[in-house]
């Protein structure tokens, strides 16, 4: 059947859905945190944090936010892309993508940069999308859960 994503910003109440679905290594308490501190740098204009809504359950979500330095004030980051197991290969990341860097384009920016895993099926995901390899660090990501796992970054970017 044909699903309805809706993508919108994020909102507090999004929490229960987040660490259940997304999150799922992080609890509640600590995710509605990080929320309530992201709303206001939303609001500050600073930061999109972005929500995928499909059957009023939260599935997906990704963040952006511009470079602080200003010589690099046209250069937008992008993180926490997060698409939960069953709703992955069906477009959404492609959505959340395209919200924040229509937000990007708003604010004045020439580029969107990200780091990946290297070798994941998000790093396949982000070559199709048009983003291009600048540089990678060995063991740059490790995860502060389960075994600890430590994965190459690479670093990648896209004009917009």
């Amino acid at each position: 059947r044909f699903m309805d994503v809706k993508i919108r910003p994020i909102k507090i109440t999004d929490s229960r859905d987040i660490a259940k679905y997304l999150f799922n290594k992080v609890d509640e308490k600590g995710v509605m945190e990080q929320i309530e501190k992201d709303i206001k740098r939303v609001e500050e204009g600073s930061i999109v944090r972005c929500v995928a809504e499909v059957d009023d359950k939260v599935v997906g979500q990704s963040q952006m936010n511009i470079n602080s330095s200003p010589i690099k004030q046209h250069i937008a980051e992008i993180f926490g892309v997060v698409v939960a197991g069953d709703y992955q290969g069906k477009g959404i990341s492609s959505q959340l993508m395209d919200y924040c860097i229509e937000w990007a384009r708003r604010k004045g920016c020439e580029k969107v940069t990200l780091g990946v895993r290297k070798g994941t099926k998000a790093e396949k995901v982000y070559r199709h999308m048009g983003f291009i390899e600048y540089g990678e660090l060995k063991e740059g990501m490790r995860e502060p859960w389960g075994d600890k796992k430590v994965y190459d970054e690479v670093f990648m970017f896209k004009n917009i």
